[in-house]
């Protein structure tokens, strides 16, 4: 595997693991969620299971590049912003309003929480 496909597993297996974590906490903590967060989490998590190699690198090695021009090119901050890129994608599915069309510029996990998803 070439550094572009290992880098682009890395951050799909860090956005993977989030997403599961948020289902969990979702879960836990039913009350801090919005009622539809595991469904939505849910629906992320095949998005990025399903993604296309070739699609995941290609769209990992944009979003670094984009990062990357303002000293962040972190997997993690990666990882948040293919997580927003699935959310977008089942939002739009759904005929919702998508979380970047709402101008959300912080972790989606806060997006789903009752306490920030309103701030």
């Amino acid at each position: 595997m070439q550094g572009e496909e290992m880098r682009a597993e890395r951050v799909r297996i860090i956005a993977l693991s989030r997403t599961r974590q948020l289902i969990e906490a979702a879960a836990r903590t039913p009350a801090a969620y919005k009622r539809e967060t595991a469904e939505y989490a849910r629906a992320m998590y095949e998005i990025l299971d399903a993604l296309p190699s070739e699609r995941l690198a290609s769209q990992v090695a944009a979003l670094a590049e984009s990062y990357g021009a303002f000293g962040m090119a972190e997997d993690a901050y990666i990882a948040d912003s293919l997580m927003n890129i699935a959310l977008s994608l089942y939002q739009d599915e759904c005929g919702e309003q998508t979380i970047c069309e709402s101008g959300w510029d912080r972790l989606v996990e806060d997006y789903f929480r009752r306490d920030t998803a309103s701030a």
